[in-house]
C-alpha cells in the first residue's frame, strides 16, 4: 500500500517526500480538526526552512487524500538519525484562526455559509453547499469562522467540513453514507485486529430543550374597571413586534399610559409592568379587555418513542438562545438513535 506525500511551500512548487520516517493523520467527523504529522530524515540544515508555516501537504494513499497545512515547521535536527517533524493541521481547523463580523436579517442557512466563506475565506470553493431553507436572523461580532459554523450546524442538523480539494461541503447529515466499509474481503482491517463494542454514549431518545424566551401572540384579558382599584394582570404585559398594548371599554378603545411616566390625568389608564397592574385613571368604570403580549421560557420535550421501546429511555436536556419556538424545535428534533460499531484496529 503505497503512500504519496506532497509538501508546496507558500508560492513554490511539489515537493515529494520519498522517504519518511513516520507519516500519522487523524481526522474523524466528530473532530473536525483533524491533524498530521511527519518525521523525515535529514542529511543537512536544507529542510529546516524548506517548508515554513502555511506549507500546503497533500498525503494520499489507497485513494483515500489527506490535505492540510503545516502549523509547526522544524526549527532543529534532532536525534543520532537526525531527523524533523512537520506539524500542521486540516484546511477546516483553519477556520478557527479567521474572524468574522457579519449581521443577517431573514436569511436561509446555506446563503450565509456561502457568504461567509466568500467574504472571509475566498480560498476555499461553495460547490458542496447543500440548501438549506431554514430562515434565520443572526449576528456574529469578531467570532470565529468555527463557531459561526458550529452555531449553522445546531440549528439546522447540518454538518460541514472542507475537503481535500478546499471545497466546503455543508449538507445534510441523513444524505451522507461513509463509502468505507470495513471488511476483511476489502482488506480495510486484519483479521483479529477490530473489536466491535456498543457505543450508546451520544444515545438520546428523551431531550428536553430548554433556553431562551419566546413571545406569545396577542392575549385578550377580561377587565373591568371599578373606581381606581388596579386591576391585576395575569401575567407581565409586553409590546411585541409591530403591536401596542391596547384597552377596549364597552367596545371603545382608550387611551394607555406608563404609570410614574405619563402624568396623571392625562390617560384613560396607566400601566404598570413591575406589578403586573392595569390603573384605571381617567376612565373609571366599565368592562372590555386589554390585549397584550408576553414573554415565556422555551422548554420543549422531544421523544421517540419507538426508541424508548426498543433501547429503554436514554434522557438529556439541551439548553438554547434562541427567542423563536419554531425554530428551537425544528433545529433539535431527535432522531432515531443507533448502537454504532466502534472500530478499535
Amino acid at each position: 500500500m503505497s503512500t504519496q506525500i506532497l509538501v508546496t511551500p507558500p508560492g513554490g512548487q511539489p515537493q515529494e517526500i520519498k522517504v519518511f520516517e513516520r507519516c500519522l493523520t487523524k481526522l474523524s467527523s466528530t473532530d473536525k480538526a483533524g491533524s498530521f504529522t511527519l518525521q523525515l530524515p535529514a542529511l543537512n540544515n536544507s529542510l529546516i526552512d524548506a517548508f515554513p508555516v502555511g506549507s500546503d501537504v497533500q498525503i494520499t494513499q489507497a485513494g483515500n487524500v489527506f490535505r492540510g497545512w503545516v502549523v509547526k515547521p522544524p526549527k532543529t535536527l534532532s536525534g543520532v538519525l537526525r531527523t524533523l517533524e512537520l506539524d500542521g493541521t486540516t484546511y477546516t481547523a483553519r477556520t478557527q484562526k479567521i474572524v468574522v463580523t457579519e449581521s443577517y436579517t431573514n436569511v436561509a442557512i446555506s446563503d450565509i455559509v456561502i457568504d461567509l466563506f466568500t467574504k472571509y475565506a475566498p480560498w476555499a470553493t461553495c460547490n458542496n453547499v447543500q440548501a438549506c431553507s431554514t430562515v434565520i436572523t443572526i449576528g456574529f461580532a469578531e467570532a470565529y469562522l468555527w463557531d459561526a459554523m458550529t452555531q449553522h450546524c445546531q440549528i439546522s442538523s447540518y454538518d460541514w467540513f472542507i475537503d481535500e480539494n478546499l471545497d466546503v461541503n455543508f449538507f445534510d447529515r441523513a444524505t451522507r453514507i461513509n463509502p468505507i466499509v470495513l471488511s476483511q474481503v476489502n482488506g480495510n482491517y486484519k483479521k483479529g485486529t477490530a473489536t466491535f463494542t456498543p457505543d450508546a454514549s451520544k444515545l438520546v431518545n428523551r431531550l428536553w430543550v430548554k433556553g431562551g424566551n419566546a413571545t406569545s401572540d396577542p392575549f385578550a384579558q377580561s377587565i373591568t374597571a371599578s373606581g381606581t382599584t388596579p386591576i391585576p394582570l395575569f401575567y407581565t404585559p409586553v409590546a411585541a413586534a409591530g403591536t401596542d398594548v391596547t384597552v377596549t371599554i364597552g367596545g371603545v378603545a382608550k387611551t394607555v399610559g406608563i404609570q410614574n411616566k405619563d402624568k396623571a390625568g392625562t390617560m384613560d389608564f396607566l400601566l404598570n409592568t413591575n406589578q403586573k397592574v392595569l390603573v384605571p385613571d381617567l376612565c373609571t368604570t366599565g368592562s372590555g379587555t386589554i390585549t397584550y403580549s408576553y414573554t415565556y421560557p422555551i422548554k420543549l420535550l422531544l421523544e421517540d418513542l419507538a426508541s424508548q421501546a426498543k433501547y429503554g429511555v436514554f434522557e438529556d436536556v439541551y439548553k438554547v438562545t434562541t427567542g423563536d419556538n419554531t425554530l428551537a424545535r425544528a433545529g433539535f428534533t431527535v432522531p432515531c438513535p443507533i448502537f454504532r460499531p466502534r472500530h478499535n484496529g
